[in-house]
C-alpha cells in the first residue's frame, strides 16, 4: 500500500459512517468533524499528487459499509 495513505486509512477506519442518522447532536457533530477531516486528507493527497484517485477510492470503498 502507498505509505501516504496511512493517515486516510486511520481516519476511515475510525469514522462513524452513520453519524448523519443520529439523534444525538454530539455524535452528529463528531461525525461531521470526522467527515471534514477525511475530505481534507483526500484533497491534500490529490493536491500534492501523493496518491491516485483510484487508490483513494479503493481505500474509501474498503471502509465504507455497504449501502452507505
Amino acid at each position: 500500500m502507498n505509505p501516504e495513505l496511512f493517515k486516510l486509512k486511520a481516519l476511515l477506519a475510525h469514522h462513524d459512517w452513520t453519524y448523519d442518522r443520529s439523534d444525538d447532536y454530539s455524535a452528529w457533530t463528531r461525525g461531521q468533524t470526522e467527515a471534514r477531516a477525511i475530505q481534507a486528507e483526500k484533497n491534500r493527497l490529490a493536491r500534492e499528487c501523493l496518491a491516485t484517485e483510484e487508490e483513494v477510492t479503493a481505500l474509501t470503498d474498503q471502509y465504507r459499509p455497504k449501502g452507505i
